[in-house]
C-alpha cells in the first residue's frame, strides 16, 4: 500500500497523467481477481477523494482565496493552464486569469472617476 500511495502521489504531480492512472488499474485488477470489496473501495476512494474532492474543492480553494477569484475561475485556470502550458501551466493559468481580472476591473469598473488630462 505504501508503494501505491507513493506512485499516486508522484502521478498527482503530473497534470496530464494524474492519480487516476494508478488507482483505476488497481481497482479494476481487484475487481477482475474477485476481490470485489477491495476493488470497489479503491475505485470509490480514488474517484471521491483523489478526483472530485481534490480537483473541485481543495485545489480551487487554495488558489482562489488570496487572489479573490471565484473557485470555478481558478479551476479553469488550473486545468486550462495545464492543458496549454503543461506542468508549469498549473502556476501560469491562475496567474494569467488573475491579471486579466485586474485589468478588466481597472478598465471597466469605474473609468469615469479617472482623469487622464487636467484641463
Amino acid at each position: 500500500m505504501f508503494l501505491l500511495g507513493m506512485l499516486t502521489g508522484i502521478a498527482a504531480l503530473l497534470p496530464v497523467i494524474g492519480p487516476w492512472t494508478i488507482f483505476l488499474p488497481i481497482g479494476f485488477y481487484y475487481l477482475l481477481t474477485d476481490n470485489i470489496f477491495q476493488g470497489l473501495a479503491v475505485l470509490t476512494y480514488g474517484v471521491i477523494t483523489l478526483f472530485f474532492l481534490y480537483n473541485f474543492y481543495i485545489f480551487p480553494k487554495l488558489g482562489g482565496n488570496k487572489a479573490q477569484l471565484h473557485p470555478f475561475i481558478v479551476l479553469v485556470g488550473f486545468l486550462g493552464g495545464a492543458y496549454v502550458f503543461g506542468a508549469m501551466g498549473i502556476l501560469y493559468g491562475p496567474i494569467i486569469l488573475g491579471l486579466l481580472k485586474g485589468l478588466a476591473e481597472g478598465t471597466f469598473k469605474e473609468p469615469t472617476k479617472r482623469k487622464f488630462f487636467k484641463l
